[in-house]
């Protein structure tokens, strides 16, 4: 199914135990690492970011719109409303880097051109109540900003 819904009960606590992964263009690096002091890191994080929501829709060359739709009924909480931040759940496979990121990439070898961050689930719902899953790509979407630790690849 294309459409992010939002998440009940039982996927939430799943999700809370995975790794969510975000890929971005390399140069945008110094305006989403926020910080690499180690201390008050959690295990497994090197830095802490700043990942900015956007709107998600591209029409770049040999990319698919990446967000068909995000079913999201919460219009008693305006804030950030049509402003979102997607997370792969773990890995993610050939169609979600073709859908969102563009096509002839492989994971774990996609180069210099990109940051990869990666982040607990449980950061991520600790800084959000708006939690979406698109299950045809496995991308998570919360409404809003996502600041907090990660593990970026390459290191700070």
């Amino acid at each position: 199914m294309p459409i992010a819904y939002p998440v009940g009960s039982a996927k939430l606590e799943d999700l809370r135990a995975r790794t969510f992964v975000h890929i971005t263009k390399a140069a945008h690096r110094d305006g989403i690492i926020t910080g690499t002091d180690p201390a008050g890191l959690p295990a497994g994080a090197n830095c802490r970011v700043h990942l900015k929501a956007g709107q998600g829709w591209s029409v770049a060359p040999f990319r698919l719109l990446r967000d068909y739709s995000v079913l999201d009924p919460y219009l008693h909480n305006l804030k950030n409303y049509g402003r979102y931040t997607y997370f792969f759940v773990g890995a993610p496979g050939r169609w979600a880097l073709t859908k969102n990121i563009g096509g002839g990439l492989t994971w774990g070898s996609m180069g210099d051109d990109f940051l990869i961050l990666s982040v607990r689930g449980e950061d991520v719902l600790a800084c959000t109540d708006l939690l979406f899953y698109r299950p045809d790509d496995n991308v998570v979407v919360i409404r809003g900003d996502y600041s907090g630790p990660a593990c970026a690849d390459p290191a700070p």
